[in-house]
């Protein structure tokens, strides 16, 4: 099992700030709570990595994208089907706090 438990504070624009990579079983589930002070809100995406065997060339497909508002949690589960995932978030507005915490299944 994983457990994710981020905190940033950030001033001005934010994007595509890395929360975490989790490295996961096929078809497991992640249960994933953010919320933002952001004025502006913000989004938070879920990306499928998929790596070249020889290269190690790293190639994301975005999975979903919540769309956040100031203050408001948001409960996100994702059910995947590739080993490695990568979630991101960036900011709406000038500042804020995010926060993400969530776990994976066993």
């Amino acid at each position: 099992m994983h457990t994710i438990n981020y905190q940033n504070t950030y001033t001005g624009a934010l994007a595509d700030e890395q929360v975490m990579d989790l490295t996961v079983v096929r078809n497991q589930k992640l249960s994933l709570h953010a919320m933002t002070t952001d004025a502006g809100g913000g989004t938070l995406t879920t990306y499928y990595v998929f790596i070249d065997p020889i290269t190690k060339a790293e190639t994301e497909v975005t999975y979903d994208t919540t769309t956040m508002t100031a203050n408001n949690l948001f409960v996100v589960v994702y059910d995947y089907k590739v080993p490695f995932l990568r979630v991101k978030y960036s900011s709406g507005g000038a500042s804020g706090i995010i926060r993400v915490t969530g776990t994976t299944a066993e």
